[in-house]
């Protein structure tokens, strides 16, 4: 292990710690930024829980998830789910229990790129999260050859993963470059809406056998346990996963070992002259022959029709070597634009360094352009850079025949990198240098804001969020003339952007919710969006006229309202629907009238009035009777003690942390 200075920053985990699920395994990717699980945690857990509280975390029965939508591509939606808080809890013990049986069971594939490992036990921890810049999607603990070139960071996964944490990291592995050598051409397919049609029923026969499970069907194992649990937290069903906790791939991953299993032995004799690689669901079969191609092809084809696994016909894909996708070549484009744009950085005073208290940890290994920026040149008229930008971003999405959804991840990467860099310059510059940076700013937010109305998703959505609350950080720095402009500009494009991105009928809204969160994290206490667009942007209605409105909206327009009573109207009315879910679903059953009675309770910005009738209407649906005013004071008391999912304290809402954290777990692309 080399002696710097990241290892300082290397904490051990205690792996008797399990709670540390709740965390790592069980809320999906794509939540709101304020939803964490970090309260949840934190609080003691007692079986013994008694009363209204102890009927919703001790269930013990099977529990409805929240359901929710987010946009998947301009044209698609896809379907995730957030788990009772009782599920969750179940599946901490189950880990605690099965977790060395998991990563046997995870290691049987010669195939797989990502699989659970061991426990994890380090992680990493930067002083100032705002200098972590590496170029990546989101991803686990990876357990790779120079492994301490893995920045361990928080307790992003339970689990130590090999071989890659993201896919990106196999095109560009030596391993996908020997088997480019060996075999000239490669077959990509992948399976159709895998984990909804994944049924509980096959993890035991990818266990140990069909006869096995048929003969100990119920019995207490492993293989019984975990689909109970899954059924369990999915309102009973067998058909289908629940989608977005990091045990569903864990599921999927022992099935689709089996599956690898097969194909290679009933194809021992042709060893050698075929391979195949498979990261989740998406599979990479090289080979030379097209008959061994095809046949090999038609081999995954049978076996995962016997498990009711079908392959995405449209999605099957051919390739010849060198095996570079229009992906791939649209990033080099992108590469080579961003070093036209960054030779505005004038390198002739190197003897000047940057704040090392603001810029040091900067990773070099990372794909991206190689220029270190000291100090801006002029350069005339932003505008004009930021529409040539545009222009050359367009043309290289039509050229290279790809969607902007595509790219976006990369592109929005490099630019917060080549920003964090800036910012660590920015304490120190003149007014000149200030004015440029300026310039340079208004450039990137014109570029960036066109590109992410390109792609409004959850993914980009976030680091779109990193890059506003970077500039506005950048804009403090600076004198008002200056500083006031960039945050001026960040404001109105973010406004501008949930003006003409509203939600729709059919997503939960995460993508519009989670501007909002960075804008208030932006605006501190002033309020830039009035109630009446607050419920156009959110709820595509006028206040009087909501009818309906979810977990996710409630908490964070919550959030962003505060105690502000111009925003009287719409707080009434999320009251009166947040009373009608409680009178309607049980919170020991219904995820999301759990989330909403544990969150509230302890909201700061609800009466006590309103949460203690909160307590008493989940009573009421929960008991058929109202709660005596000893069982209401005592259940007001220890629900409101502590937070839950939501950290709703003033010092404690870190927006920047909570994006950060975000960068460390695995969207369901």
């Amino acid at each position: 292990m080399k002696n710097n200075n990241k290892d300082t920053n290397l904490k051990r985990v205690y792996k008797s710690n399990y709670r540390r699920v709740l965390l790592t395994e069980v809320l999906p990717y794509e939540v709101p930024i304020l939803l964490t699980n970090e309260g949840f945690y934190l609080r003691p857990h007692n079986p013994n829980e008694a009363g209204l509280l102890g009927t919703i975390l001790h269930s013990h029965k099977e529990t409805q998830p929240f359901t929710f939508k987010i946009v998947k591509t301009a044209s698609s939606y896809r379907t995730l789910h957030l788990i009772h808080p009782s599920s969750q809890q179940d599946f901490v013990d189950f880990y605690k229990t099965y977790n060395s049986l998991i990563c046997g069971l995870t290691a049987r594939s010669e195939y797989t790129l990502r699989a659970p490992a061991e426990v994890a036990a380090w992680y990493y921890e930067p002083d100032n999260l705002l200098r972590d810049n590496v170029v990546k999607d989101e991803g686990a603990e990876a357990n790779v050859d120079e492994s301490m070139s893995v920045q361990f960071k928080y307790a992003s996964s339970f689990f130590l993963y090999k071989k890659y944490s993201f896919l990106y990291k196999f095109y560009d592995s030596y391993e996908f470059h020997r088997l480019e050598k060996k075999f000239k051409k490669l077959l990509k397919f992948d399976i159709s809406k895998c984990f909804d049609n994944i049924s509980t029923k096959r993890l035991g026969e990818a266990v140990k056998s069909e006869k096995y499970q048929k003969e100990h069907f119920g019995k207490h194992n492993f293989e019984n346990k975990f689909s109970k649990l899954m059924e369990s937290a999915n309102f009973g069903r067998n058909d289908g996963l629940v989608i977005g906790p990091e045990f569903s791939r864990i599921y999927a991953e022992i099935i689709l070992q089996d599956i690898d299993k097969k194909v290679l032995q009933a194809n021992l004799h042709l060893q050698g002259e075929y391979d195949v690689r498979r990261y989740v669901d998406d599979y990479f079969l090289f080979y030379n022959d097209e008959k061994v191609g095809e046949h090999i092809l038609t081999e995954f084809e049978n076996s995962l029709e016997k498990i009711k696994l079908y392959l995405n016909e449209s999605k099957v894909s051919r390739h010849r070597a060198p095996f570079l996708t229009g992906i791939t070549m649209a990033k080099k484009d992108i590469q080579d634009i961003f070093s036209a744009l960054f030779d505005t950085f004038d390198e002739s005073k190197k003897g000047v360094r940057p704040d090392i208290a603001l810029a040091e940890n900067v990773d070099s290994q990372t794909d991206q352009p190689e220029e270190k920026i000291t100090f801006i040149k002029y350069f005339k008229g932003p505008g004009v850079v930021a529409n040539r930008l545009i222009r050359d971003i367009k043309a290289i999405v039509r050229s290279n025949e790809i969607e902007f959804e595509t790219i976006t991840g990369y592109f929005f990467t490099v630019i917060k990198n080549k920003i964090h860099e800036v910012y660590g310059y920015s304490a120190t510059l003149d007014d000149n240098q200030q004015e440029n940076v300026l310039k340079f700013l208004l450039v990137i937010m014109d570029v960036t804001f066109f590109v992410y109305s390109m792609d409004v998703r959850v993914r980009s959505t976030f680091l779109v969020s990193q890059i506003s609350i970077l500039c506005c950080r950048i804009a403090k720095l600076m004198k008002p003339v200056y500083g006031d402009e960039i945050v001026k500009k960040v404001q109105d494009e973010i406004i501008f952007t949930m003006k003409n991105k509203r939600a729709d009928k059919v997503s939960s809204g995460v993508e519009v919710i989670n501007l909002l969160i960075a804008l208030r994290e932006i605006s501190g206490d002033v309020d830039l969006v009035s109630e009446s667009n607050i419920s156009n942007f959110i709820f595509n209605e006028e206040t009087k006229n909501i009818q309906s409105a979810n977990y996710f909206q409630i908490i964070s327009v919550l959030f962003y309202m505060k105690n502000n009573t111009h925003y009287h109207n719409l707080k009434r009315k999320l009251k009166s629907i947040v009373l009608e879910i409680l009178a309607t679903r049980r919170a020991s059953v219904y995820s999301e009238a759990a989330h909403l009675l544990l969150d509230l309770v302890r909201c700061p910005y609800l009466d006590r009035a309103f949460k203690s009738r909160m307590i008493v209407r989940s009573f009421e649906t929960e008991f058929g009777r109202k709660p005596s005013s000893t069982e209401l004071r005592l259940q007001y008391k220890r629900i409101s003690l502590h937070d839950w999912f939501v950290d709703w304290s003033e010092m404690g809402i870190k927006i920047e942390r909570l994006l950060q954290k975000k960068e460390l777990k695995t969207a369901y692309e």
